[in-house]
């Protein structure tokens, strides 16, 4: 964070429990409004050259400086890099006085999972942390190409899923459906407003205080638009979705005899019984996480799993997708 010029403010000596408010207390009012502008205003002035991609990039890396001080969220800032890219862009404006691309100057965070070449990746693993990706993930490749500024790479837990999105040019699994420019709607839907559906609780877990307040807040808000039209979904069985990707009971947690004491499925997410997750941790004697004990090693069903086996999850899976599409109508109210 000393590489970031101006240096980033210091905080207060006592602060709230609420720190959200902290950064707009310590930036300059021309900080608060690059970083708190909603995305497409963003880049309507990036484009437009009221705001450089350098001046946008500096206050969102210095936002992202105050956060970490804050919460710990980042696990890299990017300052060289960022700024970089961004005069590289503020050169092509200059040069031919239009945007690079569709997202130009946007400033990106990327999670630390996602590989970055050159910058260790490793996904939450302490054995991992010498691993150097020789290349950028394929999303980062189109999202840079569109125009867009990583400023900062941030956290994730330990035994993180690992998630890819690519095109079907390179994922033959993909449907080649071409990119459509034209995203207006059939005649017949011209006079049909827009149904959002509103998910309270999945019967799982659930949600703190704060984010029901949140979801209230957002309905509140949507019910003023009179082109939207507001419903609730009730959740289909998510407990036995739960139950086909991983199992996991302790005789002596009422909360798991509640949700897992009738499960019969045994966990998709680890079939190769956790073999990969202890190896990673042993390797470097990494403490298990309550979490990550939590999930594989006090889990009695995460064990090695024959390929019948996993073939029989995998039905059990794409059962209830079927079935859980077909009941989309009684979901809405």
């Amino acid at each position: 964070m000393r590489r970031i010029l101006p240096p980033i403010p210091d905080l207060p000596q006592h602060l709230p429990q609420n720190v959200t408010a902290t950064p707009e207390q310590l930036l300059s009012s021309h900080e608060n409004q690059i970083t708190q502008s909603p995305p497409e205003s963003l880049l309507g002035c990036l484009a437009s050259g009221r705001w450089t991609s350098q001046e946008v990039t500096l206050a969102f890396l210095r936002r992202a400086g105050l956060a970490q001080k804050l919460v710990n969220c980042v696990t890299e800032l990017l300052p060289e890099k960022a700024l970089s890219r961004a005069t590289e862009l503020d050169r092509y404006m200059a040069n031919f006085h239009k945007p690079v691309g569709p997202l130009h100057g946007l400033p990106i965070s990327v999670k630390e999972h996602i590989g970055m070449e050159g910058l260790a990746c490793n996904a939450g693993y302490v054995a991992w942390a010498n691993n150097i990706p020789t290349v950028d993930a394929f999303i980062l490749k189109i999202l840079w190409d569109a125009g867009c500024v990583f400023f900062v790479r941030t956290t994730q837990p330990q035994t993180l899923v690992v998630l890819a999105s690519k095109p079907w040019t390179i994922d033959p699994s993909l449907v080649p459906i071409p990119w459509r420019n034209d995203t207006r709607q059939p005649q017949e839907y011209d006079d049909l407003d827009l149904k959002i559906a509103v998910m309270w609780s999945d019967d799982v877990v659930t949600p703190h205080p704060s984010v029901r307040r949140a979801l209230e807040m957002m309905v509140e808000q949507l019910k003023t638009m009179h082109e939207v039209d507001v419903v609730d979904w009730r959740p289909y069985d998510h407990k036995r979705a739960w139950e086909i990707i991983v199992r996991s009971e302790r005789s002596h947690s009422y909360l798991q005899r509640r949700c897992f004491a009738k499960c019969e499925q045994a966990g998709l997410y680890y079939v190769d019984g956790g073999k990969d997750t202890k190896d990673l941790l042993a390797a470097t004697q990494e403490p298990w996480r309550p979490l990550s004990e939590f999930i594989i090693t006090d889990n009695p069903h995460v064990k090695d799993r024959t390929r019948a086996e996993i073939q029989e999850l995998i039905e059990s899976m794409e059962e209830y997708r079927l079935e859980y599409a077909g009941s989309e109508l009684l979901c809405l109210s």
